[in-house]
């Protein structure tokens, strides 16, 4: 985190090749006095619910990744790469990919949330679940969706589907972006 410039920050992402964000927080500059001590480069890694998982002055990209992957849920969740376009009225249809890379089984809630090209939720989410799954250790599934897109959507860029697992509605512990596109013929 730096509240220099964008500048700082690209170097710093150039300089150590670095594969996380790197933030910019510009005066007032609340992040940097709440999580730095004014070090360059500070390292302060926090998890979902900003706590503090890692803390160091200097750059210790093992110690560093040691701390992310220990913080890892043991569930992930895959949505395609590939932007779909499709048509109001029209149907939507995609893979979801839930895996348990863990040593015990894990029971959990699935559910999928739509959002606007604004970033702001549908109104009607969850579009689909929450559905409780429970995975074995190593155990992947993948299960097509088809969604039905209103009529009435505004054609647009940029709209997304996110798949969450966690404990519905607020205890998320992975989840997925996948976005698609509404053209209009």
């Amino acid at each position: 985190m730096t509240r220099q410039s964008y500048q700082a920050a690209q170097y710093w992402a150039q300089t150590y090749h670095l594969t996380h964000p790197v933030l910019h927080d510009p005066p007032p500059s609340t992040y940097y006095w709440m999580y730095s001590h004014g070090y360059i480069p500070q390292n302060t890694l926090t998890d979902r619910n900003f706590v503090v998982i890692y803390d160091a002055i200097g750059y210790y990209q093992t110690a560093i990744i040691n701390a992310i992957e220990a913080h890892l849920s043991d569930i992930s969740v895959v949505l395609p790469d590939e932007t779909p376009i499709v048509v109001p009225g029209g149907g939507l249809e995609f893979d979801v990919t839930l895996k348990n890379w863990g040593t015990q089984a894990h029971t959990f809630h699935a559910w999928l949330d739509g959002i606007f090209p604004d970033h702001t939720p549908v109104p009607m989410n969850p579009l689909m679940g929450p559905v409780v799954v429970t995975l074995q250790p190593g155990q992947e599934i993948t299960r097509t969706v088809t969604l039905h897109v209103p009529g009435a959507a505004p054609p647009g860029d940029n709209y997304r589907l996110k798949v969450s697992v966690g404990q519905w509605p607020d205890d998320i512990h992975n989840c997925d972006l996948m976005r698609f596109d509404i053209f209009a013929p």
